[in-house]
């Protein structure tokens, strides 16, 4: 059993990440829960990404300096 101390707490890139897999169609909610090792908080209800969730994610990755995801979302946004 794990020790407090060793529990991982909110991660708010895994979590954009599990996100923006979903979004992707990388992975269904599913297969992201199945295969974490614990429990991910996504930061939206990852069953309805729409425009202001694209947005959230996209200034996130900018944020994060990871560029090609950014652009992709934005592109996306424009598009819809």
């Amino acid at each position: 059993m794990k020790q407090f101390s060793e529990i991982k707490m909110f991660d708010q890139d895994e979590a954009m990440d599990a996100a923006y897999d979903v979004f992707t169609g990388r992975a269904s909610v599913f297969d992201v829960i199945e295969q974490a090792e614990h429990v991910i908080v996504f930061p939206f209800d990852p069953t309805h990404i729409g425009p202001e969730e694209i947005k959230q994610m996209e200034f996130h990755y900018a944020r994060m300096e990871d560029y090609e995801r950014a652009i992709i979302l934005r592109d996306w946004y424009e598009k819809s």
